[in-house]
């Protein structure tokens, strides 16, 4: 009983074991002893066929709906309306600098250690 849990941890380790055939073997003795299967019974195999497939070239793909804009058609729009619904970076850039310095205002500054008392940890 204790060989196979050896040979388990051996195998988990990346080690080899002497006889892997020996070692399946009990293995399988196990499981069939814990399930109450007999060691000495055959397994029922029900293999059924699969389905047939269709042989050849594949079909063509149907073309894209004419409703929805492809990519290229999305690219003339944008340089159409260049400026327009387009954000602009810069404003966007202050805004979060703008932010930033909001929320920097209202958290403690924890950079340094100002106002902060040290702890000596005596256990380290």
């Amino acid at each position: 009983m204790i060989r196979p849990h050896r040979q388990t941890a051996l195998l988990k380790s990346s080690y080899t074991i002497p006889d892997p055939s020996d070692y399946f073997s009990r293995i399988e003795s196990l499981l069939r002893r814990s399930l109450g299967v007999s060691e000495s019974a055959k397994a029922q195999v029900d293999v059924k066929p699969a389905p047939s497939v269709a042989s050849g070239p594949p079909e063509a793909a149907a073309p894209p709906p004419q409703d929805e804009p492809s990519f290229f058609d999305l690219n003339a729009e944008a340089e159409e309306t260049k400026g327009g619904n387009w954000a602009d970076w810069k404003d966007i850039k202050d805004k979060i600098q703008t932010a930033g310095e909001a929320v920097g205002k209202v958290l403690p500054d924890l950079s340094d250690d100002a106002g902060h008392e040290e702890v000596l940890h005596e256990e380290l």
